[in-house]
């Protein structure tokens, strides 16, 4: 479950050092505070002693934030969260311990610690790493704030949506959660002093607390060049910093050589935390390179250790992914993958290709990808993309043919469709049908005919997939944050080289027997690429320079050159 300290340094020895000077710490911390008022929270504590408890409990969670948790956000944690929070209280003492007594006065071990760059954790899903990352900024605001000492938290991911419905989401649930008589869980002491705005959050007892003692967020694109790094960076300088990485391994390598730079003070840290998805980049280097690995304190969640991880899961998963899979080691085991499993997709391809900044030539078209449900809980899907970048995916759950293809219309008018693909088997051909009457231009595939490379593949479908296969591997897609979608592409299997030397892609019975659902989304994603990226025979043009001045109708072009695809 947990990585060690990093170093070597013995754990034991570390511990009875972090006790004994807990004593003079207390002291110090004591005297640091300015009087309590007493309005604490009279379900956690006694009003009437909230002063000498205050002066008691205050050097305790500054020290151990695992306790803060569990006293003033009344939370239950995980023995993989209280591992963490304990990591982090020795770190913060032994960094403050250097501060206060100078390194020369401070035994070995500990300015070592001090001089650790943060805490790097790898961790299968659903384990609470962005709970855990929303308790430790209500924690060091409450309590590392001072007017002496300029106090921030940069919090980091390469996409706002990461930040904002994630880990803000999460912030928000604990600031204001409340129970069942409706009074709140976080000890008002402190959220009183905390303001909880969209972007920012900050402590307003602490003068110029808007600027001195706050919380704010900073996204980082995975393609920033050094100008937009530093800009991205800048502001971050502090006597009390802790930055926050969310999905860590996405984050280029001149952040963190701008972090290192910027993380001056004894008192700065930062924690990494990401699924290991993939072995590149800086953040999984942490847990890689020995040598790297040393500056940093490590941490390894598995799901299979975690008291609230359910056996059923775990069976669900391994049934779905496969144990010993790539998907299986990122989401349960928070293993690295390895080169080939035998994935149609690479891990690595399908979250490089999340939010990838995309050229879209104004002459795009904008081109549909349909893959028609039977109705009930399996939905009819749409993909809807412009050049590279997938823009969106719509769901119907519908019925009758005449009721989906109703409500396709009035999202493919929405998005201004200039091209339908449609899967034409069974309910889709009746589809085809009734948009056509809307549209000018619907195109009905079967997945089941024969392939256009036939001496490549055993039929269409498997055709159809490896285009998007291509695509990843050249990095020519830009994908949504699409959890659904993510799951389908990670889920396919391939042969290559059967008795025939064709390629076959995993049966749609399979895989829904394996993922309890069809890979709706990925079909409407193959359908919306296939027929504009065919290149055999017919050398379908798909790319546009986007320095040329013509002004050809390409796409008319192409359009009256795929009539071998309709039904």
């Amino acid at each position: 479950m947990g990585g060690g300290v990093g170093g070597g340094y013995p754990l034991a020895r570390i511990l009875i050092i972090y006790v004994v000077h807990s004593t003079v710490h207390k002291i110090q911390m004591a005297k640091r505070r300015q009087p309590f008022s007493t309005d604490l929270n009279p379900k956690v504590m006694e009003a009437s002693r909230a002063q000498e408890v205050l002066a008691e409990k205050i050097p305790d969670w500054v020290q151990n934030p695992q306790t803060f948790m569990r006293e003033c956000l009344t939370l239950t944690l995980t023995k993989q969260q209280e591992d963490l929070f304990e990591k982090v209280g020795m770190l913060t003492l032994a960094k403050l311990m250097v501060r206060t007594h100078g390194e020369e006065n401070v035994p070995p071990e500990i300015r070592e610690l001090a001089k650790k760059r943060g805490i790097s954790v790898r961790s299968g899903k659903g384990l609470g790493k962005d709970f855990s990352a929303a308790g430790l900024i209500l924690w060091f605001l409450s309590l590392l704030a001072d007017d002496r000492f300029n106090t921030k938290i940069a919090t980091l991911a390469p996409t706002k949506d990461a930040l904002k419905t994630v880990l803000w989401s999460e912030v928000s649930k604990l600031y204001g959660q409340v129970d069942e008589k409706g009074e709140p869980k976080f000890v008002r002491y402190f959220k009183d002093r905390l303001v909880l705005e969209a972007e920012r959050i900050y402590n307003k007892s602490i003068e110029k607390g808007k600027d001195n003692a706050q919380c704010f967020q900073r996204t980082i694109k995975r393609s920033a060049n050094k100008t937009e790094t530093t800009t991205a960076l800048g502001g971050l300088h502090a006597d009390n910093l802790m930055i926050l990485i969310d999905e860590a391994t996405a984050v280029p390598d001149e952040v963190f050589d701008g972090l290192i730079s910027t993380m001056t003070d004894v008192m700065n840290f930062a924690i990494l935390i990401f699924n290991p998805t993939t072995t590149a980049g800086y953040a999984a280097r942490t847990h890689l390179d020995p040598e790297l690995g040393k500056h940093w304190i490590l941490l390894h969640w598995d799901a299979r250790d975690c008291e609230r991880i359910s056996p059923d899961y775990l069976d669900s998963m391994r049934h779905k992914y496969g144990e010993g899979s790539n998907s299986w080691k990122a989401f349960v085991t928070g293993e690295f993958p390895i080169d080939n499993d035998g994935a149609l997709i690479n891990m690595q391809w399908v979250y490089d290709a999340v939010d990838r900044e995309a050229f879209v030539h104004h002459k795009e078209k904008t081109i549909a990808g349909i893959d028609p449900g039977a109705g009930g809980n399996d939905p009819s899907v749409i993909c809807v993309r412009r050049g590279s970048k997938v823009l969106h995916f719509h769901r119907i759950f519908e019925d009758e043919p005449d009721a989906i293809a109703e409500k396709m219309a009035r999202y493919l008018i929405d998005d201004k469709v200039d091209q339908i693909f449609v899967d034409s088997n069974g309910v889709g051909e009746y589809l085809c049908t009734l948009l056509r009457q809307r549209f000018d231009v619907v195109i009905g595939l079967k997945g089941s005919q024969q392939a256009h490379q036939h001496d490549k593949f055993k039929r269409r479908r498997d055709e159809l997939l490896w285009v998007v296969r291509e695509r990843f591997m050249k990095r020519e897609i830009s994908i949504p944050r699409n959890e659904v979608l993510q799951e389908e592409l990670l889920a396919i299997s391939f042969d290559e080289g059967l008795l025939d030397g064709k390629i076959k892609v995993e049966a749609k019975d399979s895989l829904r027997q394996r993922l309890g659902r069809s890979i709706d989304h990925v079909d409407a994603l193959s359908l919306a690429f296939y027929g504009t990226d065919h290149t055999g025979e017919l050398r379908v043009n798909t790319y546009i320079d986007p320095y040329a001045d013509t002004d050809d109708e390409w796409m008319d072009d192409m359009i009256s050159e795929h009539a071998w695809m309709a039904n």
